[in-house]
């Protein structure tokens, strides 16, 4: 995704399949902790609680956004008396038409996005997608995977938004071979127990299945064990979008007034 701005080139560094990581990961787990999302001059600020899970969903998004987007900037503000935490992003002239397609993408909030007058327009036409299909991910806890990470006053245990993010990247491979050119699939619901913990060093697997679909909106059923014990269970939903048409449409209707 490209924006020229001031004939200076605007580009996320990662690749489609990096990018649709990114989706189903950190910024799924960012958008999922979003209360409100504001519009700025430059850019976008999204509105959170302020309790330790968005920060830490922040900070994760902000160092890992640096690298891979080195033209964007972030500000964070904090209430006090553990109040809302408001984080700012904006950057050189074009990199709010790139936010702009990559938050539409995620929905810049999932109910805001979901509850936009027309909203299956901005996805693509029904497709029959086999019930059944099933992804797998996993992943080795590493310290920067748990909530001690974050608070030396919490334990080194695996965090939720981890093990979510990892259930969602496993139904984001289950689609993946659906998604047609310039498509990628994203979360629009989620409805998740965090049943046992998992410390650093074990390997946790998620496995996602496809038990329904009204042919836009796709549930899986997913789970995530640790090798010893089932970890988390419940479901998540995704659908198929296209971020350069979906940024298209949101353009013309902002047009349009």
């Amino acid at each position: 995704m490209k924006h020229r701005g001031d004939d200076n080139p605007i580009a996320c560094s990662l690749s489609g399949a990096e990018l649709g990581v990114r989706l189903a990961t950190l910024l799924a787990q960012f958008k999922s902790r979003v209360i409100t999302t504001e519009e700025l001059p430059d850019g976008y600020a999204f509105h959170l609680a302020g309790d330790q899970r968005s920060i830490a969903a922040v900070a994760e998004l902000i160092a890992a956004e640096r690298e891979c987007c080195p033209f964007l900037t972030f500000e964070l503000i904090a209430e006090p008396n553990m109040g809302p935490v408001t984080v700012r992003v904006g950057g050189l002239p074009g990199a709010k038409e790139l936010l702009r397609t990559i938050f539409c993408a995620l929905a810049e909030t999932v109910g805001d996005f979901v509850g936009l007058p027309g909203f299956d327009r901005f996805s693509n036409m029904a497709k029959e997608v086999p019930m059944g299909i099933r992804g797998e991910a996993e992943q080795t806890v590493k310290h920067e995977h748990t909530l001690n990470h974050h608070s030396a006053a919490l334990p080194p245990i695996f965090s939720t938004p981890n093990m979510i993010g990892l259930m969602e990247w496993a139904a984001a491979k289950a689609m993946l071979p659906f998604c047609e050119e310039g498509e990628i699939s994203v979360g629009t619901a989620i409805n998740i127990e965090h049943r046992a913990p998992t410390t650093v060093g074990a390997l946790v697997k998620t496995e996602a299945v496809l038990e329904s679909s009204n042919g836009r909106f796709y549930v899986f059923r997913v789970t995530a064990h640790n090798g010893v014990e089932e970890i988390g269970r419940g479901t998540v939903t995704r659908t198929f979008v296209n971020p350069a048409k979906v940024a298209r449409r949101r353009a013309k209707v902002k047009e349009q007034g």
